[in-house]
């Protein structure tokens, strides 16, 4: 690795949601949502019922954790509806000016950098992408740049990974 330290990464939201479609269609998907209220309900039902009986209140516990849940899984659906939804993709050709990694508790993330008007610009990508010969410093290669506009901001998200990669066709290549 070379002196980059300093790069911008990939939203972290964004790339959670897009890199487990499982996950994001069950926090947007209703009968999951359905299935958690109703758990949460019958949690709740179950630990009120035993603190009248004065018994032990770990079920009353499940119960509000069930029901913090349910509250943010609201907050979520927003979010992942945002990162499945952007509001442009286009496929960008780039030169690989290094390679990073990235260490995130038990995670690690694999970045190839670019360099777009002297600026450091990390391009999100998988171990078995990173570690390809074809995919040493200074070669070529093309990744998908999705846009998110939310409130007049805008947010890049640059990634290689082939199962969620936009599709190079006439009209999204810059």
């Amino acid at each position: 690795m070379s002196n980059t330290d300093a790069f911008i990464k990939a939203p972290v939201d964004i790339d959670f949601f897009i890199s487990h479609p499982r996950i994001a269609q069950a926090i947007t998907s209703p009968l999951v949502s359905v299935l958690v209220i109703l758990l949460a309900l019958y949690l709740l039902y179950v630990g009120l019922d035993y603190l009248r009986k004065k018994k032990n209140p770990v079920f009353l516990v499940f119960a509000v954790v069930s029901i913090l849940v349910v509250i943010e899984l609201q907050f979520l659906k927003p979010l992942v509806i945002q990162a499945r939804t952007p509001s442009s993709s286009t496929v960008v050709a780039a030169i690989i000016h290094d390679k990073h990694i990235i260490g995130t508790g038990l995670f690690k993330q694999y970045y190839f950098i670019v360099d777009i008007n002297r600026e450091k610009i990390g391009v999100i990508t998988t171990k078995d992408i990173y570690h390809m010969p074809m995919y040493s410093i200074n070669a070529p290669f093309d990744y998908s740049l999705y846009t998110y506009t939310n409130n007049g901001r805008v947010r890049m998200y640059r990634f290689l990974k082939p199962d969620f990669k936009v599709k190079p066709e006439q009209g999204n290549c810059q």
